[in-house]
């Protein structure tokens, strides 16, 4: 079960398209099955996914803050929407890529 919040899911998006795309091309270039004989084709795909889910992540969350006034009470209120994946926000995931894509290239 996958839980987030406004554009979060595109964490996971990112991270499937990259991989796919990257075994595509490693194919392409190498041979049918040659992104199946290594681990670096998938670890590529990890850094190459957290740099896009930084950038997207930083994007959709830089004016996710808003200052709503209650009509009723005349007091402000601090409205924030994150986008976010299991209640982290989608640029700290690229660090979980980052950490995965050294520990596939390590083991």
């Amino acid at each position: 079960m996958l839980i987030w919040r406004g554009k979060g899911i595109l964490t996971v998006v990112i991270a499937v398209v990259s991989t796919i795309v990257i075994q595509i091309l490693v194919d392409a270039i190498w041979g049918q099955g040659a992104s199946r004989g290594h681990t670096w084709p998938v670890a590529l795909s990890m850094f190459i996914a957290a740099i896009l889910n930084w950038f997207a992540g930083k994007h959709f969350n830089k004016n996710s803050e808003r200052i709503l006034l209650d009509p009723t009470t005349g007091q402000e209120v601090r409205v924030v929407s994150t986008h976010s994946l299991f209640w982290i926000r989608m640029e700290y995931w690229s660090v979980v890529g980052v950490a995965l894509g050294l520990l596939m290239l390590i083991a």
